[in-house]
């Protein structure tokens, strides 16, 4: 057993013989260079090997515990792979520091390290995280963050996580680089999702004397730009917004509450500089505002104030429509569709034998026995339809249904004033009437010529017999 110095130095005071035994004690307590493998190399330096089977070099104990393990050791390798480097080692023989021998790479809780610094678990710190440049310190270049293993073939997102009362991801880069701003699962190259009560959105700031600016491209040409000019000192025209488009430049002005198509100075909410037009798959051109004023529904070329053309065929019986071609009950076609009053200097139909075909005379006689059943009337209409309007005169369309069936038309619906709907309301078109009270006009005429010719022949006979 180790003797103290205080005990070595009982063997050798004045006048005593010390023994064998306390010389050996003497050698026992000094450092031998061969056995404790503590040496001075051929430079001068201190040296340490390490001991033999486990290539430990020095052991850590703390004053109160025992010799049987160290509280830290140093080692010359991995106590549990057995890898070279130089490992800092815990009391159960973990290496929590090692520089692998093979690269020099550091490996803070693993023996395995496969960069310069290899961290296997979590990283708590205070500061900055400073990268200069791959290129070199000092140099040019580009720094890298990077979530990628050595295999290069599994798929990794990257997540930049912040505290708010708790962890949350602020920030996700999927593997196949979509940007998720509070979006676990971006879909875009940037989602970016709000869940707060207030107000979330993306801010383009232009701290400089220019202008924020969003673009969009494909292979590197601008197409689209959305340009936002600032004129803080005008109060009166805080900012204009602008949708530049490759080709055709500004073809949309917001400015001051104006918006404007086609022109950079809208003079009132809505200002095109050209046509404008509506359309749709299934129906076509709707509506344009042509460049002299000129106004078509149905038709983009209009060629009067107010063109309107029917385009599409009802599905269900042929005739064409206005309204939905899958509607039921449409047996006519409506192009202005209204209950209030329509006026207008004059009135005319189109007539032009041109775009006609198979006529048909009319049944003079048929003609004059419809005029003779209408049933021609005053009446008033119900407050809920026409409010405020005068007295009516004229036909009940139930009743023209049965004397005259192609001068009623249905309409799907018509809603009153008090949100009542009727269904399948029926319309006249009087000019069918019209046109067969001329027929009975003729009627009347051919009965009245021959009625007169008759009256000849008898006042002829009167005549002659009274000679």
């Amino acid at each position: 057993m180790t003797k103290t110095r205080t005990q070595l130095k009982g063997y050798f005071r004045t006048g005593d013989k010390p023994t064998q035994e306390n010389f050996a004690a003497l050698v026992d307590g000094m450092l031998n260079q061969e056995e404790d493998n503590i040496f001075k190399a051929p430079d001068g330096q201190l040296s340490i090997r390490a001991v033999a089977n486990k290539e430990r070099m020095l052991n850590f104990y703390r004053n109160d515990s025992g010799l049987e393990n160290p509280d830290w050791a140093l080692s010359l390798q991995d106590p549990q792979t057995s890898r070279a480097g130089f490992s800092i080692n815990d009391a159960g023989s973990q290496s929590r520091l090692f520089i692998d021998s093979a690269n020099g790479n550091v490996g803070i809780a693993t023996q395995a390290p496969k960069q310069a610094l290899h961290v296997s678990g979590d990283y708590y710190g205070k500061g900055h995280i400073w990268l200069h440049a791959y290129e070199g310190d000092g140099n040019s270049g580009v720094a890298y963050v990077q979530a990628r293993d050595s295999t290069n073939t599994s798929k990794i997102a990257l997540q930049l996580r912040t505290q708010n009362g708790g962890p949350l991801e602020a920030l996700r880069i999927e593997p196949n680089g979509n940007v998720g701003i509070g979006s676990t699962s971006p879909i875009f190259r940037l989602d970016v999702h709000g869940d707060s009560s207030s107000n979330d959105g993306i801010t383009i700031e232009n701290m400089g004397t220019g202008n924020p600016q969003l673009c969009f491209k494909k292979n590197g040409s601008d197409f689209v730009a959305i340009t936002a000019i600032t004129t803080a000192s005008d109060q009166a025209d805080p900012g204009k917004l602008h949708l530049w488009i490759k080709g055709h430049g500004d073809v949309l002005n917001l400015i001051g509450g104006n918006v404007g198509i086609g022109t950079n100075a809208p003079n009132s909410k809505l200002h095109v500089n050209g046509s404008l037009r509506t359309s749709s798959a299934a129906i076509g051109q709707h509506f344009r505002v042509a460049s002299n004023g000129y106004v078509g529904i149905g038709t983009n070329n209009p060629k009067a104030p107010l063109h309107v053309t029917i385009r599409t065929t009802n599905k269900v019986d042929g005739k064409k429509t206005y309204r939905d071609p899958n509607q039921s009950g449409w047996n006519e076609y409506y192009a202005i569709a209204t209950h209030e009053w329509v006026g207008a200097y004059g009135y005319a139909n189109w007539s032009d034998a041109r775009v006609k075909k198979n006529p048909r005379k009319l049944d003079a006689q048929e003609a004059l026995r419809v005029i003779n059943d209408l049933n021609l009337v005053d009446y008033e209409y119900i407050p809920t339809y026409k409010v405020g309007h005068k007295d009516g005169r004229g036909v009940y369309a139930q009743e023209i249904q049965n004397l005259l069936p192609d001068a009623v038309s249905t309409f799907p619906e018509m809603e009153l004033e008090d949100g009542t709907v009727l269904k399948d309301f029926l319309s006249v078109d009087y000019n069918r009437i019209f046109t067969t009270g001329l027929a009975a006009i003729q009627e009347l005429s051919r009965q009245h010529e021959t009625l007169q010719r008759t009256v000849a022949k008898l006042n002829e006979r009167l005549e002659t017999t009274q000679v």
